[in-house]
């Protein structure tokens, strides 16, 4: 489209236009984050286009709880600029002023700390509104340095019920020794009060914005507030690359402690913040751990009580600097606190409304298996409904084929619901791929007939 209009403008008479773009990313992934519509804007100002409502919004999936979100956000702010436009405002003239982008690659176009407020502002609106507070119970197996498989960790929610076949978003907040060393590091106490002009969060304690806003793991967003500070014995590129929690003990280290407030707010504006991570649920609300009864036969058989209703489960592939998966898991022991949100699922929720009677071929590998692991043992609760004459009287055009791969180190986590599921006769196949030296995948044993031991 660019070199088209560009071709145009050859033989015709220049004349500007103007632009706005809604560009859709994740700033989780800082190197490529937005760059197509970075790209796109930088064309367009090369063959004449004259930027209008800020010219490159920015809509981060990593911080908005839907795409919608942002994009509503972004009309909020078009749509005044197209009036003013259409009425040829001056102010539109003057605020939309070529002078105010910069040159380069890849053009800032809204100032940082209006784009850091922003992000906080919705930061603020989903703490107040969505997120609440819930406690890891349990990591399994527990959490230690180069274990290669997953975890299944529980979290405790409390009082609150979940749906089966959601999705939960956790928020790894900060703990309290590091958000001790920032304040530390920044020369203040957590009671004071820091003024980010977001609305529900204006005079926010820097202690509960370290918390809940920022990710200390994380290098910093941008360093031009540096310049304050006379040179240190790091570089600017090395900075760029250390975590800002390592950057500013630095610098108090070496006697850079600011000492005005506006000086810690523009500090505070050009940190990180913190994303939240998203799993599938992979437990069923109606599924009971099965009754378990005394080993001794001089005692009578009767079941043991269980809890159910306030803990959930999810599987989490770690990475060595995974900020959830590493970080969060190592640092402290359960329970330790965080934040979370449920979302729905639209794809998985599907297979709620399949009749039982349908039969069904599933394939999963590795984290995948934790919608799998929710879906049968909501399937499992439903056969311990039925009476026992006819508990495993499925119809064999309900059972489920299902293929699964996965590491040597996750068989503990799966082979209880895998053997249950089997067991109550929920199952047509069951072909499992462990992980191996010759390169075979579960795609590979699809067409494998019947079942493949384990």
């Amino acid at each position: 489209m660019c070199d088209r209009e560009n071709g145009k403008r050859l033989t015709a008479p220049q004349t500007s236009f103007r632009y706005a773009i809604y560009g859709n990313g994740d700033s989780r992934y800082a190197a490529t984050y937005n760059g197509a519509a970075h790209a796109v804007e930088q064309r367009l100002r090369q063959i004449g286009g004259l930027a209008f409502a800020g010219g490159l919004y920015q809509g981060d999936t990593a911080v908005c709880t839907t795409v919608l979100q942002a994009l509503n956000s972004w009309w909020q702010k078009l749509r005044p600029a197209i009036q003013d436009l259409a009425s040829d405002s001056p102010k539109l003239r003057r605020a939309n002023s070529d002078d105010d982008f910069g040159k380069g690659p890849m053009i800032r176009t809204v100032d940082i700390q209006t784009e850091a407020r922003s992000r906080h502002r919705i930061r603020s609106i989903c703490l107040r509104t969505e997120y609440r507070t819930a406690k890891v119970a349990k990591v399994s197996p527990s959490y230690r340095e180069h274990h290669f498989g997953t975890y299944l960790v529980t979290l405790d929610i409390g009082s609150r019920r979940h749906e089966d076949m959601r999705c939960i978003q956790v928020l790894p907040i900060n703990s309290p020794t590091k958000v001790r060393r920032a304040l530390r590091a920044l020369g203040v106490n957590g009671s004071t009060q820091i003024c980010l002009d977001i609305p529900g969060a204006d005079n926010a304690s820097l202690s509960s914005f370290l918390t809940d806003y920022i990710d200390l793991e994380s290098p910093f967003a941008n360093l031009e507030w540096l310049q304050t500070f006379s040179t240190s014995t790091l570089t600017d590129d090395r900075m760029a690359t250390l975590p800002s929690l390592d950057v500013l003990e630095h610098l108090h280290s070496s006697g850079h402690v600011p000492t005005e407030l506006n000086l810690i707010t523009t500090i505070c504006l050009a940190l990180p913040i913190l994303h939240p991570r998203t799993y599938s649920i992979a437990s069923s609300l109606s599924y009971p751990p099965a009754p378990k009864f005394p080993i001794s036969k001089s005692q009578p058989r009767k079941a043991l009580p269980y809890q159910s209703g306030n803990n959930l489960t999810i599987l989490v592939k770690p990475f060595p600097t995974g900020r959830f998966s590493h970080t969060f898991l190592s640092s402290s022991t359960p329970p330790n606190p965080l934040r979370y949100r449920l979302l729905p699922s639209p794809p998985a929720e599907k297979l709620l409304t399949i009749p039982p009677t349908t039969p069904l071929i599933i394939v999963a590998t590795g984290a995948g298996f934790a919608p799998v692991r929710c879906f049968l043992q909501r399937r499992i609760a439903a056969s311990r409904s039925h009476s026992p004459n006819s508990s495993n009287q499925h119809s064999k055009s309900g059972r489920i084929s299902l293929f699964l791969g996965f590491k040597q180190a996750d068989i503990p986590l799966f082979s209880d619901t895998l053997n249950e599921a089997a067991a109550a006769g929920l199952l047509e196949r069951l072909c499992v791929t462990p992980s191996n030296d010759h390169g075979e995948r579960v795609y590979d044993r699809l067409e494998d007939e019947g079942y493949r031991e384990w």
